[in-house]
């Protein structure tokens, strides 16, 4: 989860144009494998918006809105693992 929530916080700081927070998370990523990103993307961009239990205020948090899923996308390009 936290590779996910990574990638989620470096999309936002992309979308609102935070170039050197962007690149603070970027780093921070360095040190993870490329397939570990890429699934983690895929999973992300794949998941539903849904509700658990007893009251839909329980949120899945792995899910990523329409509107912020071209900055998730233009973050994980940018990342430097080859």
């Amino acid at each position: 989860m936290a590779v996910k929530a990574k990638l989620i916080l470096g999309g936002f700081f992309v979308a609102n144009k935070l170039d050197a927070e962007a690149e603070l998370v970027r780093r921070n990523l360095d040190d993870v494998d490329a397939m570990e990103v890429e699934r983690a993307e895929a999973e992300l961009l794949a998941a539903d918006r849904s509700f658990f239990e007893v009251t839909d205020r329980q949120l899945n948090l792995e899910f990523v809105p329409p509107e912020r899923r071209e900055p998730l996308r233009r973050f994980c390009a940018s990342l430097h693992h080859g």
